[in-house]
């Protein structure tokens, strides 16, 4: 199996953990603590990623060999991640929310990374791909629409 493959399936199964706790902050402060539960999880990440950097060999010449223009791509993935991570939060804090409810919409983003993809980064689809994409596509939705009943 391709590496992609499981390392996409691997970090499905993680941010599906990572809703847990959040629903449970979420539920514990409600919305009007909406700012403090994004900021307590942004920490957790840096923390995470700080691990992760003194873990690599030399992080100090990895990060000189990225160079600005990809830092600050990077950083602007993680200002977008951020207003993701609010909204998600908002959603499972929200009274009656079903964590696999919001879960299962917040999980269409397959859909908008493929439309984003498209249209801004011009990937192509087609053939049998484009026949694939679209059949995943209605499946997700479908498969959203029956979680979500």
């Amino acid at each position: 199996m391709k590496g992609w493959i499981i390392y996409g399936l691997l970090s499905g199964a993680v941010y599906g953990l990572s809703a847990v706790p959040l629903k449970i902050a979420a539920a514990k402060g409600g919305t009007e603590s909406l700012a403090v539960i994004v900021l307590a999880s942004a920490c957790g990440a840096l923390m995470g990623a700080m691990v992760y950097a003194l873990s690599v060999n030399r992080p100090a010449v990895i990060l000189e060999q990225l160079g600005r223009s990809t830092a600050v791509l990077a950083m602007v993935s993680g200002l977008i991640g951020l207003v993701a991570g609010l909204l998600v939060t908002k959603s499972l804090a929200e009274p009656g929310a079903r964590m696999a409810d919001v879960m299962a919409l917040v999980n269409t983003s397959v859909l908008f990374a493929m439309l984003f993809g498209v249209l801004l980064l011009k990937e192509s689809l087609q053939g049998a791909q484009l026949l694939r994409s679209a059949g995943g596509a209605i499946l997700v939705v479908i498969g959203s629409i029956l979680i979500c009943l």
